[in-house]
């Protein structure tokens, strides 16, 4: 009876597939349900993997369209106890052009000048400190002056110094942007000190412009006479020349460009002849040259990667500030144009001085420190990478 059903079943199929079996076949009714049954269930995994694959795509499609109606995190406000002015400066006055004027970092108390960088192809070749090459610093001031001044005491402190420089910059439309560490500290400790009134830095970092390198460079001598600070600019592969007379005759330096510029108390300054951090009563404050390269040559089509269209569509909708590089030149990281810019304004309180800080901030800072750092909410010794690519945004 048994035999009997399953013939049955066997020879119960459309005509089409009977012409699968041959008459051989037929007389064996149990081969012939074997291979039916095997090839029905390759036509079910096929449905089944089918219907998956379209359930997979559905959902990562709709988590990107999600995504692209998502407003970035922490980026439109500020940390909290913080407050962010509602106005940002237009535009981004860290672009270079092709006819750009030369620019000068210049001592009048010296006599010192060097070059600030404009030339595009240097900059965009320049690997800042991965790179190999030379640098040395250069003090704006006779060595015996700095000395003498150090020897009278009362330098004022680092955070009024930059507080009066901020009112410097901020007035004459410059771009000074808080860098690094401070980044850090600002949206972590909110604070540059801690309960105890010391720094959690030995210096503070900056993002500055060329325009705003050479602003700082006119201020040295208020910034000598009315604080006891100067600066001190570190110059790539620089030229000592020594005339006829010298030393009697002072040595003549050119060549080179400025990649770095620190700003020091000379009350306890060691004075050294290599770059380095500064040994000082109060902390720097370092100065990395920020320019913008406009990446004409960068034709990258968002439409090929999903994921890149989810950064652009949460960092901007001007597609131009994506070809854009923005380069730090003394570290050598790159980023996105729109990391930066537009920048932000940040009125800052801060323990360790009695007057209302006026800030700089990039555009997105969370996403800078997450490109520099990682995890940055978490202290840690790591200090940010050299010539990294945060092109992504």
């Amino acid at each position: 009876m048994t035999m009997t059903m399953r013939y049955r079943a066997a020879t119960s199929l459309s005509p089409k597939r009977n012409k699968m079996f041959s008459h051989d076949d037929v007389d064996k009714p149990e081969d012939s349900f074997d291979v039916s049954t095997r090839k029905s269930r390759k036509q079910l995994r096929r449905i089944v993997v089918t219907l998956l694959t379209f359930g997979l795509a559905a959902t990562v499609g709709w988590t990107i369209l999600m995504s692209l109606n998502q407003v970035p995190v922490n980026e439109t406000t500020p940390p909290s106890g913080l407050a962010l002015d509602d106005t940002s400066p237009p535009g981004n006055p860290t672009l270079i052009s092709q006819n750009m004027s030369e620019l000068w970092f210049h001592s009048a108390a010296n006599g010192m000048r060097f070059e600030l960088p404009t030339d595009i192809n240097w900059i965009r070749n320049f690997k800042g400190i991965a790179g190999s090459r030379l640098d040395s610093p250069f003090y704006m001031r006779d060595l015996k002056e700095i000395e003498e001044r150090g020897n009278q005491g009362s330098c004022t402190g680092v955070l009024d110094v930059l507080g009066w420089l901020m009112g410097e910059v901020n007035g004459n439309d410059g771009c000074l942007m808080v860098a690094y560490g401070e980044l850090i500290h600002i949206h972590r400790e909110k604070d540059f000190v801690d309960s105890t009134g010391n720094f959690f830095d030995d210096d503070i970092d900056t993002w500055a412009s060329l325009d705003t390198m050479a602003h700082i460079a006119r201020l040295e001598p208020e910034l000598f006479r009315r604080f006891g600070w100067t600066i001190r600019p570190i110059v790539t592969d620089p030229e000592i020349v020594r005339p006829f007379g010298w030393p009697i005759r002072a040595a003549v330096t050119r060549g080179g460009y400025v990649v770095l510029a620190q700003m020091m108390s000379v009350c306890g300054l060691t004075v050294t002849e290599t770059t380095g951090k500064i040994n000082s009563t109060e902390p720097a404050i370092d100065f990395y040259p920020l320019v913008t390269i406009p990446d004409e040559e960068n034709k990258r089509s968002v439409i090929k990667d999903l994921l890149q269209l989810i950064q652009i569509k949460k960092a901007t909708a001007n597609q131009e500030k994506i070809r854009n590089t923005v380069k730090d030149l003394w570290q050598g990281n790159q980023f996105s144009e729109s990391l930066f810019f537009p920048r932000k304004n940040l009125t800052f309180i801060s323990a360790g001085t009695p007057r209302t800080l006026q800030l700089q901030l990039p555009n997105q800072p969370i996403r800078l420190m997450e490109c520099l750092y990682g995890n940055w909410k978490v202290p840690s010794s790591k200090h940010a990478g050299e010539a990294l690519d945060c092109l992504s945004g």
